[in-house]
């Protein structure tokens, strides 16, 4: 779990690069010329999507790491580093991306 952990966190920013194509393309269908049409949250939703499921997942395999393995063992520290990495990664990519509408 700990390990799967670290996977999921380290896979939040090359799947938010993946997704930017897509979102690009979104956003460009989905925006008016002028004013607003009621649709610019579907580009940050397909953009948000897959980083925030594996920023989801790292979390909960992290969690669970923590649970299940003895103190101080490998299953224990990767589940604490796979922890650590999808905060940091919520902190500073995707909560301020979200706070201010994107």
């Amino acid at each position: 779990m700990g390990v799967a952990s670290l996977v999921c966190g380290a896979l939040v920013v090359p799947s938010a690069m993946v997704t930017m194509i897509p979102a690009t393309f979104v956003m460009l269908v989905t925006r008016p010329d002028r004013g607003r049409s009621g649709g610019e949250w579907v580009a940050s939703t397909v953009f948000f999507t897959a980083p925030v499921i594996l920023a989801l997942l790292s979390l909960i395999f992290g969690l669970v790491a923590l649970g299940r393995a003895p103190l101080r063992s490998t299953g224990f520290r990767t589940g604490a580093a796979g922890l650590v990495l999808a905060s940091l990664e919520a902190v500073f990519i995707l909560l301020p991306s979200i706070a201010r509408g994107y």
